[in-house]
């Protein structure tokens, strides 16, 4: 596959691939949250309240708040966020409300789902997918399921039904093959054993899958090789901000990545 991370550190966007130092390719006015491939382009989304065309550098919507979820679906970009609403990002038009903030997005086997403070919904029915003791902060498909997670563990989305339990708040959650991973407080847990596979001095904040190989980013800026270094003491690169969001991208569009990032 080649190509490498897309990675939000804070307002900065670098590329990533293994062997190499992190090129800064783009800069926001604050912290970045949220990346999205969609038909082809990148975008970004965060707490400049607002959505970019990554590669472009060009602003596409705004947003009266901090935009936490970006979700390519049935052919059309999507976000979500503090405002507490769904938009269709590129025409403006109104989804859906919600009565708190809106933390993730998903398409799902044609259907899209939301979730958050206020619990985890089918996106264009309304439909609430149960109950869940606490916010929602994303989504991961693992083949025809779909799990959710956030301050009460895993659940099932499509069931409501719980996965798994952590002493505190799942912050990340990814699948590698046939494996389900999830990050937090305790550092990284294999989803259907409860086994910690790989311990941290601080949370784990976020996920990246590039080349078969499984990525994690701390609180404390660092990225490391999730499998590889189970102690946490060989972090194969360190910024100096939160790394929200780390995307895989092919070749075609991490190679068109700016050379040097602009404010």
């Amino acid at each position: 596959m080649s190509g490498g991370l897309l990675v939000a550190s804070g307002p900065q966007l670098f590329a990533w691939a293994p062997g190499s130092e992190p090129r800064l390719v783009g800069e926001r006015d604050d912290h970045v949250r949220t990346l999205c491939v969609h038909d082809g382009r990148l975008y970004d989304g965060g707490d400049s309240n607002a959505i970019y065309d990554t590669l472009a550098d060009t602003l596409v919507a705004e947003r009266a708040s901090w935009i936490y979820a970006l979700c390519s679906h049935d052919g059309a970009l999507y976000d979500g966020g503090r405002y507490a609403q769904v938009w269709r990002t590129q025409d403006g038009e109104l989804v859906n409300w919600r009565d708190n903030w809106v933390r993730a997005l998903c398409s799902h086997v044609g259907v899209m789902y939301d979730g958050g403070d206020y619990g985890v919904w089918q996106t264009g029915t309304s439909r609430e997918m149960g109950s869940r003791p606490g916010a929602c902060y994303g989504f991961t498909p693992v083949g025809e399921a779909l799990l959710d997670f956030g301050e009460y563990g895993v659940c099932d989305t499509l069931t409501g039904a719980p996965v798994a339990q952590r002493p505190a708040s799942v912050l990340a959650m990814t699948a590698l093959g046939t494996a389900i991973y999830d990050g937090g407080a305790g550092g990284v847990c294999d989803t259907r054993s409860g086994k910690t596979v790989a311990e941290r001095a601080s949370p784990v904040m976020s996920f990246g899958v590039h080349d078969s190989v499984l990525y994690d980013a701390t609180g404390h800026f660092q990225l490391h090789a999730t499998l590889e270094d189970p102690q946490g003491d060989s972090p194969l690169a360190e910024l100096d901000a939160p790394i929200h969001a780390m995307l895989s991208l092919p070749s075609a569009l991490f190679d068109a990545l700016p050379s040097g990032g602009s404010s």
